[in-house]
């Protein structure tokens, strides 16, 4: 079972995803920044969704020790501001994916499960799921704007799992 570590110190978000894949992932929930490097450091996550602006820790230090290591944890940011220069350095960083707060529940779902996917699938690089929902409603014969994909890729994410 694929281990995912939220780190997100309000708790509401992470009690959401929580609520909806814990069938799904082994969950662990750090709600305090200054035991979050030592809770990364003990679990090795496959996927780490992290609140950068957690407070008592530092979210771009702990990404640079976590890089550093050579853990092949797939990390999913979550920002309050996302400049030009922290979405940069956040890649540097190699960051899966940036999520601007506030953040609905499902939509960090079904990143999280493309995350999940695509490091259990590396030869579909460049995929993802708004890729999937277009494909398929197209071939349906169906054109949608992108704010109805959120509900579909969710439910493409859960065929692949």
């Amino acid at each position: 079972m694929t281990s995912l570590l939220i780190a997100d110190a309000a708790g509401a978000l992470a009690k959401g995803i929580e609520k909806e894949l814990r069938e799904f992932y082994d969950i662990t929930i750090c709600r305090d920044g200054e035991k979050l490097a030592q809770t990364v450091a003990d679990l090795a996550p496959d996927i780490l969704f992290l609140d950068m602006s957690m407070p008592g820790t530092d979210g771009f230090a702990l990404l640079e020790t976590l890089l550093a290591t050579g853990k092949q944890t797939q990390v999913i940011a979550l920002v309050s501001y996302a400049s030009d220069y922290i979405l940069a350095r956040l890649a540097r960083l190699s960051v899966q994916y940036v999520m601007a707060k506030p953040c609905h529940i499902n939509y960090a779902v079904s990143h999280i499960r493309q995350v999940d996917f695509l490091r259990q699938h590396p030869d579909m690089t460049g995929w993802s799921m708004e890729d999937e929902a277009e494909h398929i409603l197209l071939d349906l014969g169906f054109h949608i704007g992108r704010s109805r994909y959120y509900t579909l890729c969710h439910a493409i994410a859960y065929r692949y799992t």
